[in-house]
């Protein structure tokens, strides 16, 4: 889908660019598409953030 030629347009015009790395960054631990594609593209997952609350 659109995603899918955002993702390979994205790759094509880094490596023009001699980009070595790329980050996503704020991926909720629901969005599971976005999970999916990062692991399709060999990537590792290196810092989470956790938003905690509580009634004061």
């Amino acid at each position: 889908g659109v995603d899918a030629l955002l993702y390979y347009r994205t790759m094509v015009e880094s490596q023009k660019l001699n980009f070595t790395n790329g980050e996503l960054s704020w991926v909720l631990e629901t969005n599971v598409p976005i999970i999916r594609a990062a692991g399709l593209i060999e990537s590792e997952e290196y810092k989470r953030y956790r938003i905690y609350s509580k009634d004061l």
